[in-house]
Order: C-alpha cells, then structure tokens, then sequence
C-alpha cells in the first residue's frame, strides 16, 4: 500500500521535471542553435544597439524636463525657522533696553510666492520643452531606419557569400562526378593518364576555391555576428533555406506620393526642431515684458526672558524717610502700581500672540539694459531662419536618396531579369555540352569553358537579386 502510494506521488514530480526539461531544451535551441531570418537579425540589431537604448534615456530626460516645465507653474512654498541663544549683554527685544543676561529666542515662517505675468515664458517653455520631448522620439526612428539598412546590408552580404561557396561546390562535386568517370574510362583504356591527372588538377583547384569561399562566408558571416553583438563562439547561422524569390514581391514600384515626405522621420524632426526654436524666439520675446509676482509669508517668534507681570495699586507708597529720630517714613501723594508677581510666557503661547501677516506684490519691468536681451531675440531669428533652409534642405536629400534607390532597384530587377534569361540559356547550353563531353564529341577543356560560364551567370544572378532585394527594402523606409 505504501508502495502504491510512493508511485502516485513520484508520478506528478516526473512529469514537471519532463516539462521543466522540454523548456530548458527549447530556451537552449533558441540561444545557442537558432537560425536567423533577415527579420530575426533586424530585431536582435534593434534590441541590442546602444545608440538606441541612449537615445531612449535622452526620450525619458525630455519627459521630465516637460513636466517640471508644468511644474514651474505651481506656487512655491517654503517653511522656514531659527534659533539664537544670546550670552552676555544684549539688547532685550522686549523693551530694547540694555542688558546683561543670557536668552533663548527663535522664529518660524511659512512663504508662498507665484508669478502671476512673465511674457508667458512658461507657457511658451512648456510648449517647447513638448517640441523637444517629440524630436527625441523622431531621432529614435532614424536610428533604428539606419540599423535597418546596416543590418539588411550585412545580412545580404553573408547570403551572397554563401551562394557563391554553394556553386563552388556544387561546381566541385560535378568536377568528382567526372574524375570517378574518367577514372572508369582510364580503367577501360578510353583515355590517357594525363586527361585523368589534368581532371585531378582541376579537382585540387576547385576544392582551394570553395575553401577560399567558404573562408570568405565565415568573415562575412562574423561580421554579421559581431554587429549583432553576439559571441563569436556562439553557434550563428543565417536562413539559407529560404530563398529570397523576388517572384513573391511586387515587381511594380509605383513613384512615391511627395505628400507622404513629411510624414518622415528625418522630415518631421527637423520640423519639430523648427517649432522649438518659434518657441525660444517667443521666450525671448517674452522677457521684453515686465515680471509681476504675488507672494505671502506667515511667521511668529518667541524668547524665553519674556513674562507676564501681575501688578496692584498702592495708594501713598513710601518713598522715603525723614532723618530723625523716629525715622517718620515720607509718602507720596499720588498712587504707584507695582508689579507683584511674575510669570514666564510659554513658547507656544508667544507663537501664537506673535503671528504676522506679510503680503507682496512685486513688479520688475527693466528699462534700459536691454541689449542682451534683443540680441538673444535677433540670434534666434536666424536660427529659426536656418531651420527653414535646413528643412528644404533634408527634404531634397530625402526625394534624391528616394529617387536613387527607386533607380537602383529599378536598374537591378532589370538586370535580374537579363540574368534569369542567360542562366536559363547557359543552363541549356551547359546540358549539351555535358551530353556531348559525356560522347567524347568534345574534349575537357571546351566542356570546362561551359561549366564556367553557368556558375558565372549563377552568380551574377545571385548578385542582380541581392541588389534588388537591398534597394527594395531601402525603397519600404519611404512607405
């Protein structure tokens, strides 16, 4: 029974430790043995560029200067208070006679002070400081567009590199196909010892250039590495089963609609940076105007030597006596209060019997010396200027870089397409001349002459597809 009961227990424990393995197996297939797309490379370049991870704090630090901008509009408020402890003479604060004793005294205040008109400098600083919260956002896109284009580029490289190394050997093992015949043929007395040994030469020639293409794809292949930031000791390897068919894209590129220009990043930042600088000149502007602030403050104080004195009239005090014998005390004849008894003010008392009120009302309008300020407003008048120009400016390099990808792309399918039909023509030519070299119709050398003009138009279809596929993905940006 307890055998049974051990079983059913062990059976749950089996099956989280079969999943808990499936998942470290799948996370280790996906770190160490996964195969990139361009897409995949795309997004580990964007995930792991430090230019845009900076450019993001710099997006954080814009936020936070816009809300203290908002923040600069709430009245300030400050509490404030002190102590003083007095030794020797001073002068008392009660009655502001000299005196010899030591005192104990303080403060407390409490302020508030708002602008209530600065040449609306904060509502335009508020406004500009959104300007340039925004731009940061725009800068974030053109970086990642430019990583965009630097990954497609390595990535498109490394392929080519590839397809290059895959008819090289594929040129190899057809090159091993015909030595193994040759080798038949020298067996049967077909042929001489030197057509064998100048098929081995051959065969030794092809095998260093696919290993100098393969040396070439593992650069290229690094270099891709190394710009997605991932060891080089890591297993890497690009999707090299998926063809880039140029059949499953749009061949038409229609012209690019120029209203759509402005809805570019690289457009719409320097638009923004254009606002920014209206809203510095109309802060400048503004502190042509006079600054009027309202302010408040409450606050009290005590001291320790104050006390409250309980006095009583005395009808006829002594003042005196007369020099005789009896000592006949002399009297005034007017009444005297004398204090009787003393009693020391608590500190929360005084606080509180001591509080005053201060209210301010402060204009600051500065008449002359406004030179400073008229050649900030003039220095922003050209920058805003310049803006304009750097506007038009980025705005003919965009429709340039446009118009050049478009032709490049253009140029490019057009040489595809030129290159589809000499391969399908070499290809053809290339099964003949195998027919015939099989028959001995032709020797090696002529039969050589057209394997070698198929691997070229292999390759320069490969190049002419890669081309078109760079450009049309450059062309994707404007979209």
């Amino acid at each position: 029974m307890q055998y049974n009961k051990r079983i059913r227990f062990l059976g749950p424990i089996r099956k989280l430790l079969f999943i808990l393995s499936l998942l470290l197996i799948s996370n280790y297939s996906l770190l160490y043995c996964q195969t990139y797309t361009l897409q995949d490379c795309i997004r580990v370049a964007l995930d792991r560029n430090i230019d845009i991870k900076i450019q993001k704090l710099a997006v954080d630090q814009g936020k936070v200067q816009h809300r203290q901008t908002k923040n600069n509009l709430l009245p300030s408020l400050n509490l404030g208070s002190g102590v003083n402890y007095n030794i020797g003479y001073s002068i008392n604060p009660l009655d502001y006679t000299f005196i010899e004793q030591n005192s104990f005294s303080g403060s407390a205040n409490i302020s508030s002070q708002v602008t209530l008109f600065q040449g609306f400098q904060q509502l335009k600083a508020i406004q500009k400081a959104e300007l340039d919260y925004i731009a940061g956002s725009y800068q974030i896109r053109i970086i990642e567009n430019q990583i965009k284009i630097q990954t497609i580029n390595f990535y498109l490289q490394t392929f080519l590199e590839w397809e290059s190394w895959s008819i090289l050997k594929k040129q190899l093992n057809t090159n091993i196909l015909i030595l193994e015949k040759k080798k038949n043929a020298l067996a049967s007395g077909l042929i001489a010892k030197n057509a064998l040994r100048e098929q081995e030469l051959q065969l030794t020639m092809d095998r260093a250039n696919a290993e100098r293409q393969n040396f070439q794809y593992t650069n290229a292949l690094n270099r891709l590495k190394i710009f997605l930031q991932i060891p080089l000791g890591q297993f890497f390897q690009i999707d090299t089963f998926r063809s880039l068919n140029i059949a499953e894209r749009n061949e038409n590129i229609h012209l690019f609609d120029f209203k759509s220009f402005h809805s570019l990043p690289e457009l719409q930042l320097e638009t923004i940076k254009l606002q920014s600088l209206e809203k510095q000149l109309e802060i400048n502007k503004g502190a042509l105007y006079p600054s009027i602030t309202f302010g408040y403050a409450l606050g009290s104080n005590f001291i320790n030597t104050r006390s409250n004195f309980e006095y009583r009239t005395i009808t006829n005090p002594a003042i005196g006596f007369v020099n005789d014998s009896q000592r006949t005390i002399v009297r005034s004849l007017s009444s005297q209060r004398v204090a009787i008894s003393e009693t020391a003010v608590p500190v929360f008392s005084q606080l509180l019997d001591n509080r005053q009120h201060q209210f301010q009302l402060n204009l600051q309008w500065q008449i002359f010396g406004k030179g400073m300020k008229r050649t900030q407003i003039k220095l922003a008048e050209i920058a805003t200027k310049q803006q304009e120009y750097r506007i038009k400016l980025t705005e003919q390099k965009l429709k340039d870089n446009y118009f050049q990808a478009l032709s490049n792309a253009m140029a490019a399918y057009k040489r595809y397409e030129v290159n589809v039909t000499v391969s399908q023509a070499q290809k053809e030519r290339y099964t003949m001349a195998k027919d015939r070299f099989e028959n001995q119709l032709i020797d090696y050398f002529e039969f050589m002459i057209y394997q070698n003009q198929l691997f070229n138009s292999e390759l320069e279809l490969s190049k002419s597809k890669l081309e078109w596929y760079f450009n049309s993905e450059i062309l994707k940006l404007y979209n």
